[in-house]
């Protein structure tokens, strides 16, 4: 899945875990990927479940069901915030990179999740991934693994 540089982002911090979704969200709704309600289910299914898709240390992938009312295209935002922001209000979890994945299928849903945990599952690229400070470091970083 190739990346979109309208859906790179940085930010210095955020106190609040649902302003974080929303506003690390917005590339993908302003670029025609989503609607604004795939976020709002987001945050519906962390209120409900937790954190369920803090994946690693300070990485989360957030997604929700595939559903073509509120996913335009598949499309994926990759977040750094400069200051972690604590995810959800059960068991809450460290965030520092927010990737927001929106896909129209479960193919190419499960082919995101899997070439990421490629890359992540290598030391020397997590290693790597983990010393990503600002957008032009993502986006060496993409070119390279992804």
């Amino acid at each position: 899945m190739k990346y979109d540089k309208n859906l790179l982002n940085e930010y210095e911090g955020f106190t609040c875990w649902k302003e974080m979704l929303k506003t690390c969200g917005a590339s993908l709704i302003v670029n025609n990927y989503i609607t604004a309600s795939y976020l709002e289910v987001i945050i519906a299914s962390v209120i409900k479940h937790g954190p369920y898709f803090v994946v690693a240390e300070q990485v989360a992938i957030a997604h929700s069901d595939i559903n073509l009312d509120n996913i335009k295209k598949t499309g994926v935002s990759w977040n750094i915030l400069k200051k972690p922001c604590q995810i959800g209000d059960i068991n809450p979890k460290a965030v520092k990179y927010l990737i927001i994945l929106a896909t129209t299928n479960g193919v190419e849903h499960l082919g995101f999740l899997k070439k990421f945990s490629q890359v992540f599952l290598d030391e020397a690229k997590r290693t790597e991934f983990y010393q990503i400070q600002t957008k032009e470091q993502l986006i060496i970083f993409l070119e390279k693994h992804f």
